[in-house]
């Protein structure tokens, strides 16, 4: 393998890496449950994602396929366009998060109850003949 090519496979293996370790922390996932969504053990995923080994077709695929991806999203390789709505939907939920961390939930106060509604005029007539009798 010329030095080129060497270059190039740590750098493809550098976008996958970062991509798929981008992609649990966006779910809340970690090693542990991407290796047990797609059969292997968490040392096989450690080693992929730290590059210390290089998964084989199989398990990119497996990889792909629990993360709901394309190949091509994987490998950092997306065409304007083409993956919009993922990408849309990635910062929604990353929008979401941080939103989250902000504003915390809100509990209503005891000055904060719901507003009375006007009872229907059926109602009101059935009461104003009780006390007319």
């Amino acid at each position: 393998m010329s030095r080129d090519e060497s270059s190039e496979k740590s750098h493809i293996l550098q976008l996958f890496s970062e991509t798929v370790t981008s992609i649990l922390d966006l779910r809340g996932l970690n090693q542990a449950d991407l290796a047990r969504g797609i059969g292997t053990d968490a040392r096989n995923v450690s080693n992929w994602l730290r590059r210390k080994a290089t998964p084989n077709a199989v398990w990119v695929v497996k990889i792909a396929d629990y993360l709901d991806v394309s190949l091509d999203k994987l490998f950092g390789r997306v065409r304007p366009g083409g993956d919009a709505l993922l990408h849309f939907r990635e910062d929604l939920i990353r929008l979401l998060q941080v939103l989250d961390q902000i504003v915390p939930e809100e509990s209503p106060s005891q000055g904060d109850r719901p507003v009375a509604t006007k009872p229907a005029r059926g109602a009101r007539s059935k009461r104003k003949k009780k006390r007319s009798r």
